[in-house]
């Protein structure tokens, strides 16, 4: 036998319980039930209750004075089962979870975005790297083959070629890449690179870079001297060195202790201890 559900029904209609509420999924309104307007046995005695088909399994509970009478119906075509008249109302007032919020949507959406974004620039850097690595990985044909790099591929290719001690392929594809777009020229930029290539011991290139800069009217700094003049100074070059050294207090830059430090740690390195005397003294 199926089961049978149990909704009261009164003479004064319920209320709508809220769709929030913890028990709106077990309440049912009066007005969603798709019965006829004038039920003469709701207010009549129940002797006096004549036949009706209504829902299976609908409990009608009619009070009266000294009882309460419950009726059970069989369902007829004209009256819709219990069951499909809930499923009806509850299509009308789905029990769904309230929409997210704008700002928690549009934040899943840009967060989402950089994912994507980041997986792709992972990817695309990852290819890069391996045509670098392969036989004919020349960086110039790559990047005219692409077209142009972002800074992020363009800086990976760079440390990449110095890892593989590549210093001379690193000024080349500098100046290929910058000339791509204008606004990629800058001091902090040039610096970068001078740095890179004193530290592979391409000094003329490194030299290059500077006379560069000044063509430009970018004015050196201390991030561009000190590399070079302790380039120069770990070679044993110190002419060149205190050459260098002059021009930068041209600029009305003054040395400062990481200056002076190269200096002293190249002198000792060839054992000359009265520079070493000198620049301490000219330091304090």
């Amino acid at each position: 036998m199926p089961k049978r559900s149990r909704l009261a029904l009164s003479e004064t209609p319920p209320t709508l319980t809220p769709s929030n509420s913890p028990t709106a999924q077990h309440t049912l309104p009066l007005s969603s039930l798709r019965s006829p307007s004038n039920w003469p046995f709701l207010s009549t005695p129940a002797s006096s209750i004549p036949p009706f088909h209504s829902a299976a399994g609908l409990l009608l509970k009619l009070s009266s004075k000294n009882k309460t009478i419950f009726f059970f119906f069989k369902p007829s075509s004209k009256f819709q089962s219990l069951t499909t008249q809930a499923r009806l109302a509850s299509s009308i007032h789905p029990l769904s979870p309230p929409p997210p919020s704008t700002n928690h949507a549009i934040l899943d959406s840009k967060h989402t975005t950089l994912l994507v974004e980041a997986y792709h620039v992972h990817r695309g850097l990852g290819i890069l790297l391996r045509k670098l690595d392969s036989i004919d990985g020349d960086p110039l044909r790559i990047l005219t083959e692409d077209g142009d790099w972002p800074k992020e591929y363009f800086w990976a290719v760079v440390k990449f070629l110095k890892n593989a001690s590549r210093f001379s392929e690193i000024l080349q594809v500098f100046d290929m890449w910058k000339n791509i777009e204008k606004l990629r020229i800058s001091e902090l930029k040039y610096n970068k690179i001078i740095s890179l290539l004193v530290e592979g011991g391409m000094m003329e290139g490194a030299m290059s870079i500077l006379q560069e800069m000044k063509i430009h009217g970018l004015k050196p700094s201390l991030d561009t001297y000190n590399p070079i003049i302790h380039g120069f100074s770990r070679e044993g070059k110190f002419g060149e060195a205190l050459c260098f050294l002059d021009e930068m207090k041209e600029f009305d830059l003054e040395p400062d202790t990481e200056t002076y430090d190269g200096l002293i740690r190249a002198y000792g390195k060839f054992k000359m201890y009265d520079e070493i005397a000198e620049e301490i003294g000219g330091a304090g």
